[in-house]
């Protein structure tokens, strides 16, 4: 697989759980449904948040699931073989290339995204590496793996990011958030 400048790695899972968890409090909180995210635009966020600046550049997203797991479900598009797999598309910071990847049943997904994690960090055209992991219950080791890494921007998306870390760490709820259309006059 070719790697671009610009990766960001998904565990599709952790990102749907951590999703649904937000949209039931905030539809508490807000008296309101809360509509799919929309994946393109936290697609943005999630680069813009790494400091990406408009441009044409090139960045690749790769989810990564197990087999059982078909779909992004609070997100839409959502379905990894028809609607992501093999997928682009194009707006002010560049082209933005969606790839789904199936771990093998005999592979736990932490693992996978580690193996996932460690091949990006080996390809000399990668600068920019942004990580979307299960941080509450891999955290140690996706921080650790993260800091081995030289000679790239790594960024760490968690709901409860360490300030001066490094690499750096940044809110993912906060680009959910607006995935979700959730606006920052709405929490009052």
């Amino acid at each position: 697989m070719a790697w671009s400048e610009n990766v960001i790695l998904v565990d599709a899972v952790y990102l749907d759980r951590l999703a649904h968890e937000l949209a039931a409090f905030f539809k508490i909180t807000l008296g309101r449904n809360i509509p799919k995210a929309d994946l393109a635009l936290w697609l943005d966020y999630v680069a813009l948040d790494a400091g990406l600046q408009p441009g044409d550049h090139h960045i690749q997203a790769i989810f990564l699931h197990p087999t059982e797991k078909k779909s992004l479900n609070l997100f839409t598009p959502g379905g990894f073989a028809e609607e992501l797999d093999g997928k682009a598309f194009h707006d002010n910071l560049g082209e933005f290339t969606l790839q789904t990847v199936t771990a093998a049943d005999i592979i736990p997904q932490e693992d996978f995204f580690l193996q996932c994690l460690e091949t990006v960090a080996q390809d000399a055209n990668t600068k920019r590496i942004m990580l979307i992991g299960n941080m509450p219950e891999s955290g140690s080791k996706l921080r650790q793996a993260a800091a081995a890494i030289s000679g790239k921007e790594v960024v760490l998306y968690t709901p409860a990011p360490k300030s001066g870390s490094s690499p750096k760490e940044v809110n993912i709820s906060y680009s959910i958030m607006a995935a979700f259309g959730i606006k920052g006059e709405e929490l009052g």
